[in-house]
């Protein structure tokens, strides 16, 4: 009896870090995603553009990225510096494609 118990908590516990690790990495997207559209639009109304102009495109291609990457494509896009892997552009590319569309569900 004892043991399916501690069973039990060790499987909810494991659930959770997976739930508590894909959160984190649905953030760190986002984050990579601001980064790169603020630096893209450097320049461009400067003092306008700030993280939260970019918050709902950014979190449309964090949530697109994680529905159509498998987890290892998806870990490999949180590890990846300098060397990203060739999918990676593709894959952003539909994603950006994806959340541009005027039916995008994403809020300004």
């Amino acid at each position: 009896m004892k043991l399916k118990k501690v069973l039990s908590c060790a499987v909810l516990l494991a659930l959770s870090f997976q739930g508590l690790a894909q959160a984190a990495g649905s953030i760190e997207l986002q984050r990579m995603c601001t980064r790169e559209q603020l630096e893209i639009h450097r320049g461009q109304n400067a003092s306008k553009l700030n993280e939260d102009a970019f918050n709902g495109f950014c979190s449309c291609v964090s949530t697109h990225l994680e529905q159509h990457l498998s987890s290892d494509q998806l870990k490999a896009v949180l590890e990846a510096s300098k060397n990203k892997p060739a999918w990676l552009r593709t894959a952003k590319r539909n994603a950006h494609s994806a959340c541009l569309k005027p039916s995008a569900k994403f809020s300004t």
